[in-house]
């Protein structure tokens, strides 16, 4: 997320949808079994991003201290996160096990 987010009503705003390739908590990607790439995505609605906002979430040290369990952070009641992984779909793979999309 950006240091100074813009507000929610920014279209210029990409920080309100983070778009990943490398695992959670590494520096690695997360390859499957044909070698390519699976890619993340986290969004939040309106009232996720004001607490993200409001308890300077933005900011690293502000989250390294809630993992280590000294600033206390609470979620507001209707906060919503969804988060979601892609992959290239492969001749290996059956696109009926799957939500796809084609471009």
């Amino acid at each position: 997320f950006k240091e100074i987010p813009d507000s929610w009503d920014n279209k210029g705003d990409q920080g309100l949808v983070q778009s990943e390739i490398l695992q959670a908590g590494s520096n690695f990607p997360l390859n499957d079994q044909e070698g390519n790439p699976v890619f993340y995505q986290q969004s939040v609605n309106k009232k996720f991003y004001d607490d993200i906002v409001k308890h300077g979430l933005n900011n690293s040290q502000c989250v390294a201290n809630i993992d280590r369990g000294k600033t206390p952070f609470e979620i507001s009641p209707g906060s919503t996160e969804v988060k979601t992984s892609w992959k290239l779909i492969s001749n290996n793979d059956n696109p009926e096990k799957f939500f796809t999309i084609h471009r």
